[in-house]
């Protein structure tokens, strides 16, 4: 086998983060029987509400208080309850939106978050909030982001290390317990969705209650959050559960760690005293001034400091999450008894997708240290070596040992070993087998095509650095044709899908439109390629897919209408013109359906 370690390395990954695209669409493959044992090219289900978490404010309370109660000065709000003093540092400014807030409708749950769309995130608040502040709209925005910082690993948290998720996780792994079987069953570790809920409660110091409820869900290949088995999705919750039972035990240790959700922690509370006394419109006057110039000033300086912070940390890949990462790959290359049967043919076929996964993780960890202009640690990157080698040995005794089925992608993962097989005689078979798998994938599905690109794009790279390279970027761009091709294909596919379920609701299951959407994602029909592909087609337009699938998930689905309108929503800014009316009267319809439940 050639030595891949490092040669030309930086160049390599320029080319992958360029050229390969997301893993292939899934739903609409031709059947094939070894596709059933493959994680990576068998069919999944997304989640009805992939990614909406964030950080919820919770003002309800049962007391009430006249609004001679409460009065503000020196930067505090004060309130009396039952010879109680209630007292809650708060700004001028801060709570002017406060007392706007409360009196602009009956609501007592504010959210913020940034909800998963396809390829990408969009930031998402309560109406009431968009309309009625700005300055607490863009303070719950920050707070969401820095407890996920925190949650994800890119802020310590103020407890003992092995408290956090990515510690608990990697110790699961060690131990002979359950969690540790779940590398095997998924080959990527859970991810998680932070949510923060805060509530107004006079009896708990602080006047606040915390608590955590990470949402913790499995995804694809290419990244989708999926449905698993109630069994598996209790064992990915566990190394979460001490995060959780501690934030809520001892909340104000937490506050003092995180600046920016202490101060949305104080404004919930004031909120919440605001809303015992202070509901009718006009009332509690007393409390409203006209901001000075040097607090509105201080305000916007310790907004701006909230943001630096988060900003520092936004490129940080945790240690523990990368220890955990190369662990669980470690744990996932299983070994597998070779043979002329399905469960080999689909155990190989993922060992190769493995083996291309990894050479674009060891590429990028390199690539990042020397643009961090340091060297790349000797333990990480022996480690991502191992993982390389190793998954093309497992590839290697199926792939070269058996008759390979006439199969488009069981044909180009061949063609994946043989670029990386000692033996000049190896590239001419590479190449002859990588244009058999585009043959057999002409007339199959988009699936097909796509995943044989994504192989002959990797191909193609391979023999540009280390063989020939004129004749490796004729491939490349060969691939890079059938690649838009094949989304095409897979773009007018899914929509003819989906013109027919708008026609008739009742004739597509909710499992069929979810396992649709999620292949829609594996086909790469998102953001980064959306460019690419409406170059070649003009009409195409994504958000267009997806406003339809959020808009036929919450029809069919009630408990989930109001986490689709979210999407929807979303869906119809990103639209385009030609479609931004249509998904808009979907919108409308929807939310008819959400007010009648």
């Amino acid at each position: 086998m050639e030595d891949f370690r490092l040669k030309k390395i930086v160049t390599v990954f320029a080319v992958a983060v360029v050229c390969i695209p997301q893993k292939a669409l899934a739903g609409l493959y031709e059947s094939a029987s070894w596709t059933a044992h493959s994680f990576y090219a068998g069919r999944m289900v997304g989640l009805p509400a992939p990614g909406i978490g964030g950080l919820q404010i919770e003002i309800g309370s049962q007391f009430v208080l006249a609004p001679s109660d409460i009065v503000y000065s020196n930067g505090y709000l004060r309130a009396n309850y039952k010879g109680t003093s209630l007292t809650v540092p708060i700004s001028q400014v801060e709570l002017n939106e406060s007392v706007a807030l409360v009196q602009s409708g009956r609501e007592t749950v504010f959210q913020t978050s940034l909800d998963s769309l396809a390829g990408g995130s969009t930031l998402y608040q309560s109406e009431s909030l968009q309309k009625n502040t700005v300055f607490l709209a863009k303070l719950f925005g920050i707070a969401d982001l820095e407890f996920a910082a925190m949650v994800q690993g890119r802020i310590p948290i103020p407890k003992d290390e092995p408290t956090h998720p990515y510690n608990l996780a990697l110790q699961l792994l060690d131990t002979k317990d359950v969690y540790a079987s779940l590398p095997t069953l998924w080959k990527t570790p859970p991810s998680d969705w932070p949510q923060l809920f805060l509530s107004f409660t006079s009896s708990t110091p602080g006047l606040v209650q915390m608590e955590a409820k990470p949402q913790v869900f499995f995804r694809s290949p290419d990244g989708h959050p999926v449905q698993v088995s109630d069994s598996v999705q209790v064992l990915g919750e566990r190394p979460y559960t001490l995060l959780m039972q501690d934030v809520k035990k001892s909340p104000n240790t937490y506050r003092s760690f995180l600046p920016a959700v202490d101060r949305a922690a104080s404004v919930t509370a004031a909120l919440g005293i605001i809303r015992a006394g202070c509901q009718q419109p006009r009332s509690c006057r007393q409390l409203l001034a006209e901001p000075q110039k040097n607090e509105l000033t201080k305000v916007r300086e310790d907004y701006r400091n909230f943001e630096l912070r988060l900003k520092k940390t936004s490129e940080i890949i945790p240690q523990n999450l990368q220890n955990l990462s190369i662990r669980w790959d470690e744990l996932s290359l299983q070994p597998f008894n070779a043979g002329q049967n399905d469960q080999a043919w689909g155990a190989a076929y993922d060992a190769v997708q493995q083996n291309m996964d990894y050479t674009y993780k060891l590429l990028k960890f390199v690539y990042d240290a020397k643009q961090q202009g340091i060297k790349a640690d000797e333990k990480t990157l022996n480690q991502r070596i191992a993982l390389f080698d190793k998954s093309w040995e497992l590839a290697a005794q199926q792939f070269l040992y058996y008759t390979v089925p006439n199969n488009a992608q069981l044909q180009a993962a061949l063609a994946v070993v043989l670029i990386q097989t000692k033996g000049d005689e190896n590239l001419q078979k590479a190449i002859n087998v990588l244009d058999q798998a585009v043959k057999l994938s002409a007339n199959a599905q988009p699936g097909d095509m796509i995943d044989v690109a994504k192989m002959g794009l990797y191909v193609g790279n391979f023999i540009s650095i280390y063989k020939d390279e004129k004749l490796g970027k004729q491939i490349t761009e060969k691939m890079k044709k059938d690649l838009i091709y094949a989304q095409i294909k897979a773009y007018k596919d899914v929509d003819s899908y989906l013109t027919t379920c708008m026609k008739s609701i009742a004739s597509c299951s909710t499992e069929d439109l979810l396992s649709w959407e999620a292949d829609t994602v594996k086909a790469g029909l998102y953001s980064p390629l959306t460019g690419v592909v409406l170059e070649y087609l003009k009409a195409g337009d994504v958000a267009w897919l997806y406003g339809r699938f959020s808009y036929l998930v919450g029809i069919k689905e009630p408990k989930w209408q109001q986490d689709r309108l979210r999407l929807l929503s979303s869906y119809v800014r990103l639209a385009s013109k030609e479609h931004q009316k249509e998904l808009a009267r979907l919108e409308e319809d929807l939310r008819k359906g959400v007010a009648s439940n």
